[in-house]
Order: C-alpha cells, then sequence, then structure tokens
C-alpha cells in the first residue's frame, strides 16, 4: 500500500521527474528528483516518523562522503540523466525533502508527535548544516471508496 500511495503522488509530477528507489542500503531509502532526495512516510507514529528523519539524515550524510555510494545512485539513473550528479556538486545543490502521507486536516507540523517534533528539530539542523536545502511536505490522501 505504502508504495502505491508514492508512486501516485510523485506521479503527479512526471514531467520534471526522476525516480529511484535505493535498494542495496537498509539505511537510506530516498527517491531522486532532479536534485532533491525525497524520502517518504506513510502515518503518524513516533516509530515510523523517527525512522524518516533519520533515514533523510543517514543520506544526506552518506551521499557526499561516500564516491562509490554516489556513482551507484548516478548509475541507478537513465544514461541521459545521469549528468545531474557530478563527484564535484556541493550539498547546496540538493535539497532533502521529508514528506510525510497524512488523510488528517492537520497540518503537516501539527500532525507530528511532540518527542518526534523533538527529533525533527534536531535532524534538521544537522542537515542544514551540512549544506543541505530542507523542506517539510505533507501529502494528503482522500479514500474515495472502501474495497
Amino acid at each position: 500500500m505504502e508504495k502505491a500511495i508514492i508512486d501516485c503522488a510523485l506521479a503527479l509530477r512526471k514531467n520534471s521527474l526522476i525516480s529511484i528507489k535505493f535498494v542495496q542500503t537498509k539505511r537510506a531509502e530516498p527517491r531522486l528528483n532532479l536534485k532533491r532526495f525525497i524520502h517518504i512516510k506513510v502515518g503518524n507514529s513516533s516509530s515510523d516518523l523517527s525512522h524518516l528523519f533519520y533515514q533523510a539524515y543517514n543520506s544526506a550524510q552518506l551521499f557526499p562522503s561516500d564516491p562509490s555510494f554516489k556513482e551507484h545512485v548516478r548509475q541507478l539513473l537513465p544514461t541521459n540523466k545521469q549528468s545531474i550528479i557530478s563527484p564535484e556538486d556541493n550539498n547546496s545543490e540538493y535539497e532533502i525533502v521529508i514528506a510525510i502521507v497524512d488523510k488528517s486536516d492537520r497540518s503537516v507540523y501539527d500532525s507530528i508527535p511532540f518527542f518526534s517534533k523533538i527529533s525533527l528539530n534536531n535532524i534538521s539542523q544537522r542537515i542544514r548544516s551540512m549544506g543541505y536545502r530542507l523542506s517539510l511536505l505533507k501529502i494528503g490522501v482522500e479514500i474515495v471508496d472502501k474495497l
């Protein structure tokens, strides 16, 4: 179910989307949209959100520090798009997007439990200190028909 929601959400921007799922590492599972790492999680439990925040942090840390990981990500791109990732890239050229799929009417920040907000604050400071831009995004879900 999570994959279906992710694919639907990302399909909305297909005109500018390059979609990659990292499968060779458990530490980072982002999708790369031009120069954006988009980390998406369904739900708002503290454990799920902490996992999401640390996925974003781990990929932010791993991408510039491990040339083989950066090359692996580049090789996952279609041949005509591989040039968007260069060994000379600076972190400031990339944005980390933390996206939460939530069906509530609350704002993304209001839907995050208190202790998860503390974790998010700590993680966001670390990610920004590495030079990345950082965004928090809510992906709303509407249930149209129950099967």
